[in-house]
């Protein structure tokens, strides 16, 4: 960081590239390699369901080119823009061919909330059992510091791991986890697409369906269960900025304010809009990347 940033205060913000540059295996393929040694099926829903988002400009990218060689569906190369699903065509697919027959014996008031559940069964063992499970397998105890990080800085960080805790020693007050930490037992590790708005979702849905004569009795269910793993894949951007604006407001204290930073590129975070009559933190802020070679980050 040079040695202006061995005095006063400053806020860092580092990525997935942070953990990486320490030797720790938390890349998209990673995560792949771990799940098809323990749940080779969640891998398998995945790379197959149809109504995954398209990523139109891997072709061509190192990752791409990797997974390529290594026979991995190129969906992994940026599995959460891959995890924006097209929940319209979706629900329109399945409610077309299990919308209820009530000339049969069984007009099957079930068979659109039940096929839309298997479909999209695998969906919460990928974004949150299963990878929280992964995130908790990475060991970092290990670890030795690879950085000469200042003593006084604070931290906004989009890794899932506690090695700004365990390896480096900073207090969990000075670091902001903005996507969650393993650490916390009880706290939601957000891994998915801002794009998956569970509450948007359900208003759509409502907008579409919601005077069908079987709504009631039939096409609920299935908003429920459709929203419900919408939610599972969710990164509430929002919400994660409340938080952000909560924890910069906490180093309103900071001696200086040389502000020379940015967040991490390719993140739909920005530096967010202070609240009237609320001033940024005077502090220095740099953005702290190490740069790998291996892949695109988590």
């Amino acid at each position: 960081m040079g040695a202006e940033s061995d005095t006063g205060s400053c806020l860092l913000i580092i990525g997935n590239g942070f953990d990486l540059h320490h030797g720790l295996a938390t890349g998209y393929s990673d995560y792949h390699d771990w799940l098809v040694d323990h749940d080779e099926q969640v891998a398998t829903d995945f790379e197959t369901f149809c109504f995954a988002a398209e990523c139109s400009d891997l072709e061509g990218s190192l990752d791409y080119i990797r997974n390529s060689a290594k026979g991995v569906d190129s969906r992994w190369c940026s599995l959460e823009e891959s995890l924006g699903i097209e929940w319209d065509d979706l629900c329109y697919e399945t409610l077309d061919h299990a919308y209820p027959d009530v000339t049969e014996d069984n007009p099957g008031w079930d068979d659109f909330w039940i096929e839309l559940h298997m479909r999209l069964e695998y969906l919460k063992k990928l974004t949150r059992d299963h990878f929280r499970e992964w995130v908790e397998s990475i060991d970092v105890s290990k670890i030795k510091p690879a950085l000469d990080l200042p003593d006084t800085a604070s931290f906004v960080t989009f890794n899932y791991t506690p090695t700004l805790e365990c390896v480096y020693g900073v207090r969990s007050a000075n670091i902001l986890h903005i996507h969650g930490c393993v650490l916390d037992k009880n706290e939601l590790l957000q891994f998915g697409s801002p794009d998956n708005n569970p509450f948007e979702l359900e208003k759509m849905l409502e907008d579409k369906y919601g005077m069908d004569d079987f709504y009631g009795a039939t096409i609920q269910q299935g908003v429920t269960v459709a929203c419900d793993r919408c939610a599972d894949t969710w990164k509430n951007i929002k919400g994660n900025y409340d938080a952000l604006n909560h924890f910069l407001d906490t180093l309103a204290k900071c001696q200086y304010s040389n502000y020379h930073g940015q967040f991490v590129r390719q993140s739909r975070y920005a530096v967010p809009p202070r609240r009237s009559g609320s001033t940024l933190p005077r502090c220095r802020m740099g953005l702290l990347r190490a740069r790998s070679q291996r892949e695109q980050t988590v």
